[in-house]
């Protein structure tokens, strides 16, 4: 059995008012059940994060052992683990990783929901999970939550055939990434220029990665969709040779990710 809630506790606004639009949300496992005196913690409790790998070995151990009853932990726990006398599992913000960057969230949030709900039950007692999300009507979420594979795999097929993205098509990521802002987004913007458009070629970009700056190094990103892979990949070997005999890529680092 799965259920999922929609709403988080709600919060108080500077007026003092209750908004049922504005709801508290604890980023993390490490934020939650913190306080000493909440009544969660009348139960034997564990948390799993910010570990070694011994670490992480140990806590497991003690759990499957039964010298906790709850386990609280990041999506780490919800992995390939194996608790036959687990029967309940809860996901709180189900939903956040609905938010990334990537065409790909809504699958990750399905196999994310699916692996957490198959932690419980998985001996003889049945198991139950609770989903908590702010989109319970989230085709992910709705299929994740009776285990429709095939429901979702429709869905998100139509979305990336709509968009052309993999594996209704192909696409190459162009990564650059240098110390120098400015030389960075001119050299980005020659690629762009350079790449011969046309032939059903979708360009998007050039624009700053999810993560624009990583220690002092800046990193943008231009992508290439085509139904052809050849035709990327003779994309990428011309872009290479331009590269090649142009100096003003000497700071710049390029890397092309094909999917």
């Amino acid at each position: 059995m799965i259920e999922w809630k929609k709403n988080l506790s709600p919060t108080t606004t500077s007026k003092g008012t209750q908004n049922d639009n504005m709801y508290q949300l604890l980023g993390g496992a490490r934020n939650n059940n913190d306080s000493e005196d909440d009544s969660a913690l009348e139960e034997n409790l564990l948390k799993l994060k910010n570990y070694t790998y011994f670490d992480g070995e140990r806590i497991l151990a003690s759990f499957a052992a039964h010298d906790a009853d709850v386990l609280i932990g990041t999506q780490m726990i919800v992995k390939g683990h194996d608790f036959p006398d687990v029967t309940l599992v809860g996901v709180i913000a189900a939903d956040l990783s609905l938010n990334a960057e990537d065409y790909r969230c809504s699958e990750r949030t399905f196999q994310l929901l699916c692996q957490a709900a198959g932690r419980g039950g998985r001996g003889n007692k049945p198991g139950e999970a609770v989903i908590q999300t702010y989109h319970p009507d989230h085709y992910s979420i709705q299929a994740a939550a009776v285990q429709d594979y095939q429901a979702f795999y429709e869905e998100e097929m139509s979305y990336r055939m709509l968009l052309d993205y993999p594996p209704a098509s192909h696409m190459l990521a162009v990564l650059g990434s240098g110390p120098e802002d400015e030389s960075l987004v001119q050299a980005m913007h020659y690629l762009k220029l350079y790449i011969h458009k046309g032939n059903d070629l979708h360009v998007i970009g050039p624009a700053y990665a999810a993560v624009g700056k990583v220690k002092d190094i800046y990193r943008q990103v231009i992508y290439l969709k085509h139904e052809d892979y050849q035709v990327l990949v003779k994309i990428k070997d011309q872009l290479e040779k331009y590269i090649e005999i142009n100096s003003g890529f000497r700071k710049i680092y390029i890397q092309f990710d094909f999917s």
